[in-house]
C-alpha cells in the first residue's frame, strides 16, 4: 500500500496556550506525586470518521490517527498530536518523543519507552541507544515483526547476552 503523506499542520496560535497548560498539568502532577522515572507509552489510534475530509488508513478505513504519549507512573497523557488517517503509524516518532521529553521536569532522572511495531525505526532506536538526551541512554521495549532474517539474527546472538 502506498501512503499519501499528509502534512502535520503546525499548532494554531489560538492553541499554543494548550501546550503551556499541559506542561503546567505535568508540573502539578509531579508536585503531588513525585516520580523519578517516566515510562512513556507511544502509540497512535485509529478513530473512524464519516467526515469528508478524513483520509483512508492502511486498514482502508476513513479515519483520523491521533498519536499519543502516555506517562504510565503518573497515569497522564503527556502529548497527543492529531493527524489524518493516511499518515503512517510510524510517522516522526523521534520528534514526538523529544517533544514529550522536553515537558519532563528536572526531578525525572530516567525514562523508558514502550512502542508497538510502528516504533521499530532505525532513527528512533539509534536515538534511544545513543545517550544524546539529558537522560543518557533511554531504556526501551519496541516490538517488531519476527521475520525469517530477524529470527536468524537473534539465534546468532549468544544466550549469555540475554
Amino acid at each position: 500500500m502506498v501512503f499519501i503523506q499528509s502534512k502535520i499542520l503546525p499548532v494554531a496560535d489560538e492553541f499554543e496556550k494548550l501546550i503551556h497548560i499541559n506542561s503546567d498539568i505535568i508540573a502539578v502532577a509531579q508536585e503531588l506525586k513525585s516520580c523519578d522515572t517516566a515510562t512513556l507509552d507511544m502509540d497512535n489510534n485509529q478513530v473512524i470518521s464519516n467526515k469528508r475530509n478524513g483520509k483512508y488508513s492502511y486498514k482502508k478505513a476513513l479515519c483520523y490517527r491521533p498519536f499519543n504519549v502516555y506517562w504510565a507512573e503518573q497515569d497522564l497523557m503527556m502529548l497527543s498530536e492529531f493527524s489524518g488517517g493516511n499518515v503512517p503509524p510510524g510517522f516522526e516518532h523521534k520528534r514526538l518523543l523529544q517533544q514529550s521529553v522536553s515537558l519532563l521536569l528536572a526531578s525525572v532522572d530516567q525514562i523508558n519507552v514502550r512502542s508497538d511495531t510502528a516504533g521499530y525505526q532505525h532513527e528512533l532506536l539509534a536515538y534511544l541507544d545513543s545517550g544524546e538526551s539529558r537522560f543518557g541512554k533511554i531504556g526501551f521495549i519496541v516490538s517488531c515483526d519476527v521475520t525469517k532474517s530477524f529470527r536468524c539474527a537473534v539465534q546468532e546472538v549468544a544466550e549469555s547476552c540475554w
